[in-house]
């Protein structure tokens, strides 16, 4: 992976592909950097929309997590990730009825995703301080996915 400090002359995909991997590195500065030069050329595109948004995330800037979440959503409306993604930034920003309705939608999408239960099983316990909600989602992820190695099954 090149270096911050010398010019990129790659193509956005090169960019994209190169955040990709700082972001499993967890490098959050550095897919920034790299994701915000691929959107920059290919705004239309929701995959580097939603990748900067992770970088964003990660880095805990959450209303630039939210944007790119959110504009991604707008370009692929039916990816119940990117609706889940755009769920964890409302979470963050403690926006938790928009979260639990983002999230909804997601589980809407695919029902047999278990994540967006997963996910609404959280909100219920730590936002809403609703353990028996809580619990239906998370014995519906469960089924859902019972082989799951989640730590919250353990």
């Amino acid at each position: 992976m090149e270096q911050l400090g010398q010019e990129l002359k790659e193509s956005p995909q090169d960019c994209y592909e190169q955040g990709i991997q700082a972001l499993k590195q967890r490098e959050p500065g550095q897919a920034v950097s790299f994701l915000e030069k691929a959107r920059s050329a290919y705004e239309e595109k929701g995959e580097y929309q939603n990748a900067l948004g992770a970088a964003y995330f990660l880095e805990e800037r959450y209303e630039e997590a939210l944007n790119a979440f959110s504009q991604a959503c707008t370009l692929v409306p039916k990816d119940p990730a990117y609706l889940e993604d755009l769920g964890n930034a409302l979470t963050a920003l403690d926006r938790v009825q928009e979260a639990e309705d983002t999230y909804k939608r997601a589980m809407q999408l695919n029902p047999e995703r278990p994540s967006p239960h997963l996910r609404l099983g959280c909100l219920a316990v730590y936002k809403q301080s609703n353990p028996f909600v809580a619990t239906t989602y998370f014995t519906k992820a469960a089924e859902l996915d019972p082989d799951s190695s989640e730590p919250w099954r353990r």
